[in-house]
């Protein structure tokens, strides 16, 4: 195993946070700078109140009251904790997309991203460029109640791009989409599968694109940290980010989604009463305060990929 899935769980989370950043914070980036506020565009939120319905129940609970291109975030727990079982990845993204409302176009991408990040946690996506055309496939053989006779002409052209080398400007130019998370998620893909070793590229680049920024850098940095890991996100990202919620005393901070990525990772593995010592936290807003937890968590037991455990 390349990376350990705790790493790999850490890096989800926090890798799309830090591409949101970014991608909101675009004056920063001529600079070389790492952001100097720490606002969330709205993927954070949806990140956060799907991973705590999650951990509570197993189930998700409507949260948003309309639509939204950031709501694509509520996949990130999804994702991560049902990636060994392909069916129940699919029936967790069904119900989530009635929870969250949405519209076929976000659906279709929601069960594209989780395909792939449950690719890379089963160490499946050992040659990053032939991700395309294996998902082809599978929405051909196995997906076709998805309605993605649009998006499928886009993957192809997609994927010649990146076959030829082309730049961010060529692909910006070539690929359209009448859905802006869409488009979104196909810029990301370039920015991603073009260079997937460097996760401080694919987030630069994801967020200098001239249309939804943020949402773009967000599913780049997503895919990018499952990838790298959270040790493959930059040292001076982590301190920057670190120090500067310090100062601010606001969300989102970069120990409190990593300390939640292991709750979920500890619930995924089937620790006995990891969850139990959090959940019954006097702090109702941060699930991993309580040190019975972290003591549990540190002590628990990993199973290997599609074996029995306790959920």
């Amino acid at each position: 195993m390349r990376y350990s899935l705790l790493s790999r769980f850490q890096g989800t989370f926090c890798g799309s946070v830090l591409g949101e950043l970014w991608g909101l914070n675009l004056p920063e980036l001529s600079r070389g700078q790492f952001p100097s506020a720490l606002t969330s565009g709205g993927w954070y939120d949806f990140a956060i109140a799907s991973t705590h319905n999650l951990l509570k129940a197993n189930l998700t609970e409507r949260v948003a009251t309309s639509p939204s291109p950031a709501a694509l975030g509520a996949i990130v727990p999804i994702a991560c904790f049902y990636h060994e079982n392909r069916l129940l990845l699919q029936q967790q993204l069904a119900s989530l997309g009635q929870s969250y409302a949405f519209t076929p176009e976000v659906q279709l991408n929601a069960v594209i991203l989780s395909q792939i990040l449950a690719l890379i946690f089963k160490e499946q996506l050992l040659v990053p460029l032939n991700v395309l055309p294996h998902l082809i496939e599978q929405f051909n053989s196995e997906l076709e109640h998805l309605d993605s006779k649009e998006l499928l002409p886009q993957l192809h052209h997609l994927q010649t791009l990146l076959e030829q080398g082309a730049t961010l400007e060529a692909v910006e130019s070539q690929l359209n989409h009448s859905c802006a998370a869409t488009l979104s998620m196909l810029r990301a893909l370039y920015c991603f599968l073009s260079t997937p070793e460097d996760f401080r590229l694919v987030v630069l680049r994801s967020a200098r694109t001239s249309k939804t920024p943020q949402l773009t850098s967000a599913i780049a940095g997503m895919l990018a940290g499952a990838y790298n890991s959270f040790s493959g996100i930059p040292l001076s990202w982590r301190l920057g980010w670190h120090k500067l919620s310090q100062v601010q005393g606001t969300q989102p901070d970069l120990h409190h989604l990593s300390q939640l990525a292991h709750h979920l990772w500890a619930a995924w593995s089937g620790s006995y009463y990891a969850t139990a010592p959090a959940l019954q936290s006097k702090d109702a807003q941060n699930l991993v305060s309580d040190p019975v937890f972290l003591n549990v968590a540190q002590l628990s037991a990993i199973a290997a990929p599609q074996t029995l455990r306790p959920r």
